[in-house]
């Protein structure tokens, strides 16, 4: 059963980086390219791209503090 939710979980999380990824790479197109195609033209760049910018946004909250 963890191994079962332990899966649902991951490919929940990834599907949410690959969209926070393509949010931020569809502008980039200056929004020529569907929404969907960005969101499907490079999975593990979207992933990349939305952990960085997360972990940049933490930063930025932790030195504004």
């Amino acid at each position: 059963m963890q191994t079962i939710l332990e899966a649902i979980f991951e490919h929940f999380l990834v599907k949410f980086f690959k969209w926070i990824g393509a949010l931020v790479r569809w502008p980039f197109y200056c929004f020529r390219k569907p929404f969907k195609e960005v969101l499907n033209d490079d999975g593990v760049a979207n992933v990349v791209i939305s952990v960085v910018v997360m972990v940049g946004l933490g930063i930025w909250l932790l030195v504004e503090r």
